[in-house]
């Protein structure tokens, strides 16, 4: 197994498996919202969604918009998304389908990653 680069240690993690199961779920959360307004988003865009997390990570800022500012902002960033998508996708990102569950104590809400946890 090669990691050599930082991108193979991504999909090291992020295999094109989980991404798909997030691309699928965020899409139906989006619909269960607001059925009227499907989530137009592909899965390469989850990769860079998740990728600028990380990427942000490496350097705190008080706020997450601040990253495209014009004075604090990342170019790197700001090249791979639009803020308005990364806050799209923030706003809908889900992980399994709210309709498997039953209503369940909210101190272990975790529960609904339990199938991301599994792959």
């Amino acid at each position: 197994m090669d990691l050599d680069t930082p991108y193979q240690f991504f999909k090291y993690l992020w295999t094109d498996k989980i991404i798909s199961n997030i691309y699928e779920e965020s899409k139906r959360y989006a619909i269960q919202k607001n059925p009227s307004k499907p989530l137009t988003i592909s899965e390469k865009e989850i990769n860079q969604y998740l990728g600028i997390c990380i990427y942000a990570s490496l350097v705190h800022l008080p706020n997450y918009r601040i990253y495209w500012s014009e004075e604090l902002g990342f170019d790197r960033i700001k090249e791979t998304m639009p803020l308005k998508k990364f806050e799209t996708i923030r706003q809908y990102l889900h992980f399994d389908d709210n309709d498997k569950h039953l209503p369940r104590d909210p101190l272990i809400s975790y529960i609904k990653l339990d199938p991301f946890m599994m792959s």
